[in-house]
């Protein structure tokens, strides 16, 4: 294996592949001065100078790269093996290639693997080509085998012993990649069609067939499962955003509710609070009203109690009983006092006797000293009796009025007209 690493380093070496023509990269020297650290810059320039068919160029900016360890060594000479390839240096290219392989034990290896084998086989150095398989079996994955045994199967057939061939695609179709196993069976197909074995091609076509259709069967299967994904996702996006309208559209409406209540409510506040003001001024005024109502209403009372009182002193008998003398009431003396107390209680009398039938002259001649507010003494003085005797007096016509025991009689009277 060192032997062919060396052959293939001196490949290399022989046919400029380590240094490129300089004169071509003149023009951007300068640039690559300004961007040593930045791996986007010199991708884009390889992948501008491959654009363009400048090779030469795109071969130095990968090595620069791999120079400053911005890329890994299976990239950078994987990638000079193709511009190698393109400019037909299949030497060069092998040996770029080659190198790619050390590194990498990537499925990007099969790729490397094959530019490499083909080229041998195209060079009809089956030796080497031996010597190459035997390394990289050694260098390969277990995983990785069966495309080492599909390749040896190729070189038994350049080597026309197509039963070693054959053996060599039947264990390589012995994999778990259907890739490999599928170009295993066709290559059994081609091989046995050969040999007129019509019926066994058939069936190793079969094989490959049936791998080719698990495997759209496979990937049709995986996008129905994108698609359906897919459309999953589309639908729990649809979702997520009528959830989240629907969201906007909550909050935007208790947003607005809120306002509105508080709106509401400070407006029924203002409006309650004007309400109370406009209640408490009425009251106010009411009040106002009423003291002035009853200021009035006891100016009259104290002017009509006057007017009474300067009434009730022209009757005879309360002049005696303020002047201390000895009081006779006549029968002159009580019509004066139902003529004055008629004028000033217009109906007391009438209606005194229309309501309490039963009432004798004497009660009513009674009530009109009590009506006119006379003292308990003074009309004990008109009666000639003891003020006890006016208080069981006053007692008897209660009980003859039917009058409250908490209810006095002079109350009663005062109320009645």
């Amino acid at each position: 294996m060192k032997r062919l690493i060396y052959l293939l380093a001196g490949i290399w070496a022989l046919t400029g592949c380590h240094e490129p023509d300089t004169s071509v990269l003149q023009q951007d020297k300068a640039l690559l001065q300004t961007h040593t650290d930045s791996i986007e810059w010199y991708v884009r320039k390889y992948s501008q100078k491959e654009r363009m068919n400048e090779r030469d160029s795109a071969i130095h900016y990968l090595k620069e790269a791999f120079r400053l360890r911005l890329v890994s060594e299976s990239y950078a000479f994987g990638r000079i093996g193709m511009q190698y390839e393109a400019l037909g240096k299949s030497d060069s290219a092998v040996a770029a290639y080659f190198r790619a392989l050390q590194t990498d034990t990537t499925r990007t290896a099969f790729f490397y693997c094959g530019k490499v084998l083909s080229y041998l086989q195209g060079m009809k150095d089956t030796q080497l080509s031996w010597k190459y398989l035997h390394g990289l079996r050694k260098q390969m994955k277990r995983r990785d085998i069966p495309y080492i045994n599909l390749m040896e199967g190729d070189l038994w057939m350049q080597m026309h012993q197509p039963d070693s061939a054959l053996k060599h695609y039947e264990i390589a179709t012995e994999t778990g990649n259907e890739y490999i196993a599928q170009m295993a069976y066709e290559r059994m197909g081609d091989l046995l069609t050969e040999k007129h074995a019509s019926q066994k091609a058939m069936g190793m076509y079969q094989n490959a067939l049936n791998i080719k259709n698990h495997q759209a069967n496979e990937i049709h299967q995986r996008v129905n499962e994108q698609q359906f994904e897919a459309l999953k996702l589309k639908n729990e996006l649809n979702e997520l955003k009528v959830r989240q309208q629907n969201y906007v559209i909550l909050i935007l409406g208790l947003g607005v509710f809120i306002l509105l209540s508080c709106g509401s409510f400070g407006i029924y506040l203002l409006r309650r609070k004007r309400n109370l003001l406009m209640q408490e001024n009425i009251m106010l005024k009411q009040q106002e009203e009423l003291s002035l109502l009853r200021e009035k209403e006891a100016m009259l009372r104290e002017k009509d109690a006057r007017m009474r009182e300067e009434l009730f002193r022209r009757i005879r008998i309360v002049k005696d009983l303020e002047e201390g003398n000895r009081v006779h009431v006549s029968v002159a003396d009580w019509k004066d006092i139902h003529v004055m107390l008629e004028s000033t209680y217009p109906g007391f009398l009438s209606k005194l006797k229309e309501t309490f039938p039963l009432l004798t002259e004497k009660d009513i001649n009674f009530c009109c000293l009590v009506k006119i507010r006379m003292s308990l003494q003074n009309m004990a003085d008109v009666y000639n009796i003891s003020v006890n005797s006016i208080s069981r007096r006053k007692l008897r016509l209660k009980e003859k009025l039917g009058i409250d025991k908490d209810d006095s009689l002079g109350k009663f009277l005062n109320r009645f007209v």
